[in-house]
């Protein structure tokens, strides 16, 4: 064998192993961020269903809250007006309201 086979083995098997080193680390770093955007869709996933819950419980107590204005109006208009009637509604409202709010683990 030549004498310059040795060392061209010796150079060509360094060369081959840093490009193998390089193209794992580029492999990782890719995967890496296959992952993070991955993580980051399902994240935005979640986010839009639970903005599309809120909506709908917004839309809920949007029309519950027209309602009874509704009825407190109709009370408001009678005549004599019955407001003993509001007055009964608006309080049972916020009776509702004050216990719907309380802590959990406390009555």
């Amino acid at each position: 064998m030549a004498p310059f086979v040795s060392p061209t083995l010796a150079v060509i098997s360094a060369i081959v192993a840093v490009v193998s080193l390089l193209l794992y680390l580029h492999s990782t770093r890719r995967s890496d961020k296959d992952s993070a955007r991955d993580e980051a869709l399902a994240l935005a996933e979640t986010r839009g269903q639970l903005v599309a819950e809120l909506r709908t419980a917004l839309q809920e107590t949007r029309a519950e809250a027209r309602d009874n204005l509704m009825i407190l109006h109709s009370h408001l208009e009678q005549s004599p007006p019955d407001v003993e009637g509001a007055l009964t509604r608006i309080r049972r409202l916020l009776d509702r309201e004050v216990r719907s709010a309380r802590p959990l683990g406390r009555f």
